[in-house]
């Protein structure tokens, strides 16, 4: 049978696919540029150009490639819908079976194709039976230990990722690692890939411990490839990064924020969006160590990016108007704050109507900052509202759900309505315990609230076990220096007075002020509940038998030593 006819290219198109490779090529895919990637596919099988690997899922695309608006402009008239294209590789995939029989090379070409397109268009389910197919032609074909094979095996795996069968996957990925290893050597950049694909699905399962030294391996590979500043490695810094700050080492991960903030800015210009969510990362982990004054003005200047770039009526501006206002709160600048969440609110109303989760969000913020400033009755009627949205679209077990019925809860304490206070805050607790386990900060949260409240109505015995729960969670997930652990503390040791353990209540009172004088020496604030802090530890420490100036240059001395 004669082989079936290749229509011409372009050239335009020819002359961009002369100087790829299968890895740009699954690069380019991954981009959505699907003419292009699918005829260049094509072409260099029939050229018989040497796979090596389809490159990590998302990547960027290489600089010498040429930007992802000239492709598209070499595509050209030529560029098909996504369903076009995947009628065209079928028709391809029928002649190659008829013509050189359905175990042939050329099918398991045919079939790899059409199997990257799916997944480029996020069909995952139908693109599995199709590898799988593939595979087991290259498998008998080639041998269990081919590099094909072992480029098969990681999409495969990548697949079985994207429909979240991580079980099934991992064997996958350490197989075709291993292959890659033995064939390629231990330090090339494909096994830099392998070795990031599979510590990525063991942090999607929470096995952080054995993801670590993998993406640590990734970037050593890739920094011995390319230079230290390279926008290669960008990916591996993101990556390693996101798992430090998972397991609450932003110490560790700050340098490395600091690193994508630099190659992005020399690489793209210090204005670029992607800059902007550089700093808020930067932000972030500045707020997690308690660097708020620091924390300011990457904030700042990501909003004026996010502002120059979209304009300021889009929701991403909404959200850098939310963090800079929340950092503004916890440093007790309530009245900056205040115009920024309401301009947030009118933004998210404007694009996405009164009844959206990220409507709820600015509503439960902006309610909590007119709570801190006793404008309970303004406050009250957002809250509920935000209730009433996020129970009727996201629905009643959702963690947003539990957020407002926590902050319900408060308020209804705050204006002495604790009856009512309770069955929120219990149904908060219930639905967080259910969703993140036991040991997680939004339980904790629920705990300090629901001891509270305890306390507050005389059930003293029932809130303490409450609060050394909470306060052992913060000091876990937070560290033991946070703002949290001081209220935690603050509010244990109040209630240990409650029940007249004053020896024991003294040490956590009085850490609990070293913590809020730290604060505000290194962030050059007050903290906004400074106040209760002092009348609580005034209390307890006349209690104790303190003369008023023993009081007072014991809070004076403790001021000093953070000093």
């Amino acid at each position: 049978m004669t082989p079936p006819k290749r229509r011409n290219l372009p050239a335009a198109i020819a002359a961009k696919i002369g100087g790829m490779n299968f890895q740009t090529v699954g690069l380019i895919a991954s981009l959505g540029v699907l003419a292009l990637a699918s005829l260049a596919y094509r072409v260099l099988t029939r050229k018989g150009v040497k796979r090596t690997d389809d490159g990590p899922i998302g990547a960027k695309l290489p600089p010498d490639v040429g930007s992802e608006s000239e492709i598209a402009g070499a595509v050209g008239a030529t560029e098909l819908s996504a369903e076009d294209e995947e009628g065209q590789m079928r028709r391809a995939l029928a002649e190659d079976e008829a013509c050189f029989g359905p175990n042939s090379p050329e099918v398991a070409n045919d079939l790899e194709n059409l199997t990257l397109l799916l997944r480029s268009m996020n069909r995952p389910a139908a693109a599995e039976p199709l590898m799988r197919r593939s595979l087991a032609i290259n498998e008998a074909s080639l041998g269990a230990g081919h590099p094909d094979v072992a480029r098969q095996l990681s999409i495969l795996a990548s697949l079985l990722q994207a429909t979240d069968r991580l079980a099934e996957a991992e064997p996958m990925m350490r197989r075709a690692l291993e292959l890659a290893e033995a064939s390629l050597g231990p330090t090339h950049p494909i096994v830099a890939i392998r070795l990031n694909n599979l510590a990525t699905m063991l942090r999607q399962r929470d096995r952080f411990a054995e993801a670590e030294p993998l993406f640590r391996r990734t970037l050593a590979i890739d920094e011995a490839v390319y230079r230290k500043d390279h926008a290669e490695l960008l990916p591996d810094l993101t990556n390693l990064a996101a798992l430090l700050q998972a397991t609450k080492r932003s110490a560790e991960a700050e340098p490395l924020i600091r690193r994508m903030l630099a190659i992005h800015e020399a690489s793209l210009g210090p204005d670029h969006p992607t800059v902007a969510g550089d700093l808020k990362k930067l932000a972030q982990i500045l707020e997690d160590a308690n660097r708020l004054a620091e924390a300011e003005a990457p904030l700042r200047r990501a909003l004026a990016i996010t502002e120059a770039d979209v304009g300021p009526d889009h929701p991403d501006v909404a959200n850098n108007l939310n963090s800079l206002a929340l950092l503004l709160q916890d440093t007790n600048r309530l009245a900056e704050a205040e115009p920024l969440l309401r301009r947030a609110l009118a933004i998210d109303e404007a694009n996405f109507g009164t009844e959206h989760p990220g409507v709820a969000r600015d509503l439960s913020d902006l309610a909590q900052l007119l709570e801190t400033m006793n404008r309970w009755a303004e406050a009250e009627p957002l809250m509920r509202r935000a209730l009433a949205v996020d129970e009727a679209i996201l629905g009643a077990e959702h963690p947003n759900v539990a957020r407002d019925l926590n902050n319900l809860s408060n308020l209804l304490q705050t204006t002495n309505r604790l009856a009512e206070a309770e069955p929120p805050i219990r149904r908060a607790l219930a639905i967080n315990e259910a969703k993140f386990g036991a040991v997680h900060r939004n339980v904790a949260t629920c705990l300090g609230t629901l001891a509270l409240l305890l306390q507050n109505t005389n059930r003293l015995a029932e809130a303490e076990p409450l609060m050394c729960r909470a306060l052992a969670i913060d000091e876990a997930s937070l560290g033991t220096e946070h703002l949290n652990v001081a209220l935690r503390l603050n509010n244990l040791a109040s209630l240990l007075h409650s029940t007249n353990l004053l020896v024991e209540a003294e040490p956590p009172m009085l850490r609990s002020l070293r913590i809020m004088f730290e604060f505000e020496r290194s962030n050059g604030c007050t903290y906004p509940g400074r106040e209760g802090f002092l009348a609580n530890t005034r209390v307890l420490l006349a209690a104790r038998g303190r003369s008023e100036s023993q009081i007072e240059e014991t809070i004076a001395a403790l001021g000093r030593s953070v000093n």
